[in-house]
């Protein structure tokens, strides 16, 4: 099926997020910060928004799909907000890290694009550089979840994510 809406990049800052994740059918996630990811991942849930969204550090990444309700969404996953670590500059990556998860990424995204079957939404991509390994983990959405479970409780994402506290 052909479709007219855009892909976007979700580097903007979050009060402009909710605004251009509404005109975009997918968002390609690729924020700094654990805190930036939930914002992210809020505003594309509540605009109906599909988010391909991957982290690294060091010698590891995280590649998934967020889709609701066809699977979780990150904050099912990390139901807690991730321990803040080192930025990438002062902790170090591999330098071929960024590349395999960005080509993981891409790859997801245009699978979406064109309507391809399968996904990484409900699986959660680990990528272990050190070890030379990937292994994919099944993820489920929580039924319970404030965002995207059977009663939410969220309604803007700058509201929740921006404090670690959730106060604005």
């Amino acid at each position: 099926k052909k479709n007219n809406k855009k892909t976007t990049s979700a580097r903007k800052k979050p009060i402009r997020i909710f605004e251009a994740t509404e005109e975009a059918e997918r968002e390609a996630g690729e924020v700094d910060i654990a805190s930036g990811e939930v914002v992210v991942n809020d505003a594309c849930v509540l605009a109906g928004t599909t988010l391909v969204t991957g982290s690294i550090y060091q010698f590891e990444g995280q590649i998934t799909v967020v889709c609701p309700p066809e699977g979780p969404c990150y904050r099912c996953i990390f139901p807690a907000s991730p321990a803040e670590q080192a930025p990438c500059h002062a902790a170090g990556v591999l330098a071929s890290l960024p590349g395999v998860v960005g080509t993981i990424l891409a790859t997801e995204t245009l699978k979406l694009a064109i309507g391809a079957e399968s996904s990484l939404v409900g699986r959660l991509l680990l990528v272990d550089m050190l070890g030379t390994s990937f292994r994919s983990v099944n993820v489920i959405r929580d039924v319970e979840c404030a965002l995207c479970g059977n009663k939410p409780s969220i309604s803007h994402p700058t509201a929740v994510a921006l404090c670690r506290d959730g106060t604005d």
